[in-house]
């Protein structure tokens, strides 16, 4: 009996599988855009994982625990409280999670 009833479960997961692959994976057309996208240089992207991304992981920590100095000093500066944090914050964010591996030439959201 625990047989049989291993084989039917067995048998309705590869009855399934097909199905499942069909309404989780994109369109052929979509797939192919993104592959074309991403074709990096191995060695760029090797380069950017062991030295940029922890290099910029670092400044932009140095980043978040420097802003709130920087916010009390910026009216001397120019008081400009929005470009300061973009300056500051959202581009080294961006430049460190946002951007594509391998990909040095990526420009910022906005």
């Amino acid at each position: 009996m625990k047989r049989a009833a291993a084989v039917l479960c067995l048998a309705a997961a590869l009855a399934l599988v097909p199905t499942a692959i069909t309404m989780v994976a994109p369109s052929p057309a979509v797939a192919q855009a993104q592959v074309s996208k991403q074709e990096a240089d191995p060695g760029l992207w090797i380069l950017d994982l062991l030295i940029v991304r922890p290099v910029s992981l670092i400044v932009t920590a140095g980043a978040v625990i420097t802003y709130p100095v920087a916010l009390l000093l910026d009216p001397l500066f120019g008081n400009d409280p929005v470009r300061l944090k973009k300056e500051w914050l959202t581009k080294n964010f961006d430049y460190t999670f946002d951007r594509p591996m391998g990909d040095f030439n990526w420009k910022p959201r906005g």
